[in-house]
């Protein structure tokens, strides 16, 4: 069976295209440049450690290209930070979708802080067995705090 080619006026329009970068590869790469410069790394430096030339490092900041997951890998690994970094600050509605509940958007919300990211650095500098302990000592806290507030609020009821 001979296959013929539709004429551009009888095909129907790719859902899956865009006019531009889909916004989530404009945030990336806007990521990838704002975190490159602040480590003080030239896109020519970034682009012989990744192994590819400066003009797609460029297309990558510029959302012209698309990165793929594995030179996403690369990028965070020669800046020195997490994957999950080059998506921090996403808008909202593409969190709630990525990530479901409001409780967990809470969570990632707290995490790509900047208090959040000096806390986890800081743990994560301490032995696991003084990290358990400080997270009991956390939550003993939190739970006083809601047992004082319940009560305060008994009390004035």
């Amino acid at each position: 069976m001979q296959h013929r080619k539709i004429p551009q006026t009888e095909r129907q329009p790719d859902p899956a295209r865009r006019e531009g970068p889909h916004p989530t590869d404009r945030h990336v790469g806007n990521r990838v440049a704002r975190l490159r410069s602040q480590v003080r790394m030239t896109q020519s430096e970034l682009a012989l450690k990744v192994g590819v030339s400066v003009q797609q490092i460029q297309k990558y900041e510029n959302a012209k290209n698309r990165i793929s997951a594995s030179m996403l890998h690369q990028i965070a690994l020669c800046l020195g930070v997490p994957v999950g970094r080059l998506f921090d600050g996403l808008p909202e509605a593409d969190i709630e979708s990525e990530f479901g509940s409001p409780h967990k958007q809470e969570h990632l919300a707290f995490l790509s802080s900047v208090e959040g990211q000096r806390l986890n650095d800081v743990l994560l500098a301490l032995s696991p067995q003084l990290r358990r302990r400080i997270a009991t000592l956390a939550e003993t806290i939190g739970i006083e705090l809601s047992s004082a507030r319940i009560s305060s609020e008994e009390t004035k009821g």
